[in-house]
């Protein structure tokens, strides 16, 4: 019966578009207008339909290699373009382009665009800050910005909010081990600055115990600094001078 009453509505020109679509009439097979979402009437002698085009949301997945940061560090990144086919205000003559297009190409054109614009952004970043949330938050909203500037003329328009988002940021693995380097010598260097009053006498301490060691064996029992009390300069260079084992001080 369904099925019946479509045939009969085609007949006299009345036609539907799915929901979150729109249908490219062409009138004498030239663009004319866009008919729905719902049900739309056309002449069916002058005019015919092409297939429904969505005014819905899209997902583009996108991967990027040799981003380069403005140290000249290539990342590869992954994000996601949410974004939609807004056919309001646009030239007759583009949406003519736009919905005979597959979408497939449609989202090389998000593609292209989403590639010149991170780019630009990334390399006004050093490699190191290319992983943090606030830059990446801030390459977020200024891609936003250049796409939906960019592709507005094309009636393809990312969301005003969230419609970028940066999944995954990998840096090379030689810079990767070079900044797990960075960071343990700055854990070393907090460490040793808790103790930066005390370096003088505990450098002290060592060259003591290491003269001791010369010239009295192994001092098992002086086998830590922390053992000893403090020591001065001026008390150690006090010290009576030391005799070799065996010997005695009248010898």
């Amino acid at each position: 019966m369904k099925s019946m009453i479509q045939f009969f509505g085609r007949c006299v020109g009345k036609q539907l578009a799915p929901d979150n679509c729109v249908v490219p009439i062409l009138r004498l097979d030239r663009f004319h207008r866009l008919g729905g979402p719902g049900y739309f009437q056309i002449n069916p002698f002058m005019e015919r339909t092409l297939s429904p085009v969505s005014v819905g949301l899209r997902v583009g997945e996108f991967s990027f290699q040799e981003v380069q940061s403005q140290d000249n560090i290539p990342f590869d990144i992954k994000l996601t373009v949410l974004y939609q086919f807004v056919p309001d205000g646009l030239d007759a003559r583009v949406i003519s382009q736009i919905v005979r297009l597959e979408p497939r190409k449609i989202e090389g054109i998000v593609r292209s665009y989403a590639s010149q614009g991170l780019r630009r952004l990334a390399a006004s970043y050093p490699a190191a800050d290319l992983s943090g949330t606030a830059v990446l938050s801030a390459i977020e909203r200024d891609l936003t910005g250049f796409l939906r500037g960019n592709l507005h003329a094309l009636g393809l328009v990312p969301l005003r909010q969230g419609g970028i988002l940066i999944k995954e940021t990998v840096p090379p693995e030689r810079f990767k081990q070079t900044m797990l380097l960075a960071r343990q010598h700055h854990v070393t260097l907090d460490a040793l600055s808790q103790y930066r009053d005390r370096l003088n006498e505990m450098a002290i301490r060592a060259q003591f115990l290491a003269g001791l060691e010369r010239f009295q064996g192994n001092l098992a029992l002086l086998s830590t600094t922390d053992s000893l009390p403090p020591v001065g300069l001026s008390n150690l260079l006090n010290l009576p001078p030391l005799q070799p084992s065996g010997l005695s001080s009248k010898a």
